[in-house]
């Protein structure tokens, strides 16, 4: 058998490597291929399993959804919330939780870290605004006094026992708020700051105050006829000191200007002075009466046409609030009944503030009682909504 040629052999050589080549990209094509198919069926996969997961999400509820964040922010590892949920958890941590005119709306943020069974504080739910309880009945006293002993009215034989009753009442109801927020100041007195800066808040500083002098213009003959003068220094000194705090910011400006705290509440603060300028008449001290009433009356103009400008600026009032706005009553009504006190005639100046006072309240009347302003309300049996 004769051995191949030279030429013979490179030429089968050449042959046998074409051979393997075109084997590898055979076999690399196929592999090709087929990974190209695994990643398509994959990706259909995929596609299918988003729209099926979409799909299941648009089904469930908002409700459920804010749940199912809930739960899951809940289950990462975050600050230990649960230890500042107990009785050792800072005062500031729950007023940071809160936001509204009120502080009664718990934050969205703050749904996915406060549980909400938590029973917070009672010290901490009780509101500087709830002295407007013992600020009504005392005003109440006054009336059925007046009515009982006005020469005008002695058709209606309305008794005394009333005025007494009334009066028992409210001091019974001042000496409980009175000693329930003493211990909210002694035990959360960062509480009780938070409230000062609030801008709704401040203004029921003075209201404990006007409630004591209520009480004292409504107190019945069969306790005491006459009134000592230091009684009105005892009442009026710390509303004299929050105005001169509050007026001041008014003028100086700053974050709380009167054209960006201001709101119906704020007529409280004005208040003030004509009931501190009503019990300084009776006592005897006419030219104090007189100072306060000329402050009251600036000072109640200026909140006025703040209000009635309705600035961008103002601190809205939620619509539970509505009846708040029946305070812009009070001022001229207060005054009405301060300088007739003080002149001893319900002359001209009485007059024209009473008749202001009485086209408010129509106007009041006719926006929040007919157009149906007032309802519903919504009261949260934990302090805040939810």
């Amino acid at each position: 058998m004769e051995s191949p040629s030279p030429r013979e052999m490179c030429i089968n050589l050449r042959d046998t490597e074409l051979d393997k080549t075109q084997t590898c990209d055979c076999n690399q094509t196929s592999e090709i291929t087929n990974m190209e198919h695994i990643k398509t069926e994959d990706y259909h996969s995929l596609t299918i399993n988003t729209a099926c997961i979409k799909t299941d999400l648009q089904k469930q509820s908002p409700l459920s959804l804010k749940s199912h964040n809930r739960e899951k922010i809940q289950s990462q590892p975050s600050k230990d919330y649960a230890s500042e949920l107990g009785e050792d958890m800072p005062t500031g941590r729950f007023f940071d939780a809160l936001e509204g005119p009120e502080l009664e709306v718990l934050k969205d943020h703050e749904q996915t870290l406060i549980p909400l069974d938590q029973r917070w504080p009672f010290l901490l739910r009780f509101p500087i605004s709830i002295f407007g309880i013992p600020m009504g009945l005392g005003s109440q006293t006054m009336l059925w006094k007046n009515l009982a002993l006005s020469p005008a009215m002695h058709f209606l034989h309305i008794p005394m026992s009333v005025n007494l009753i009334l009066w028992y009442l409210a001091v019974v109801s001042l000496g409980i708020i009175f000693a329930t927020y003493g211990m909210k100041c002694i035990f959360y007195f960062q509480a009780v700051r938070r409230e000062y800066y609030h801008p709704v808040r401040v203004n029921y500083f003075f209201a404990p105050w006007i409630s004591c002098m209520f009480l004292t213009l409504g107190l019945p003959q069969s306790i005491s006829i006459s009134i000592h003068p230091a009684v009105w220094c005892i009442f009026m000194m710390p509303v004299f000191v929050l105005e001169l705090k509050i007026y001041g910011q008014w003028l100086s400006g700053g974050e709380r200007r009167l054209s960006k705290v201001a709101n119906p509440s704020t007529h409280m603060s004005v208040v003030g002075n004509f009931v501190g300028a009503q019990l300084a008449a009776l006592v005897g001290w006419k030219e104090f009466a007189m100072a306060f009433w000329a402050i009251g009356l600036v000072h109640y103009m200026v909140v006025f046409v703040t209000l009635y400008q309705r600035l961008p600026t103002n601190e809205t009032l939620p619509k539970e609030l509505h009846p708040v706005v029946f305070l812009f009553v009070a001022a001229p009504s207060a005054a009405s009944v301060a300088w007739e006190m003080i002149i001893g005639d319900f002359d001209f100046a009485s007059r024209i503030v009473y008749f202001l006072a009485l086209f408010l309240l129509s106007s009041l009347v006719r926006t929040n009682v007919i157009l149906g302003y007032f309802s519903p309300f919504s009261y949260s049996s934990k302090g805040i909504r939810r």
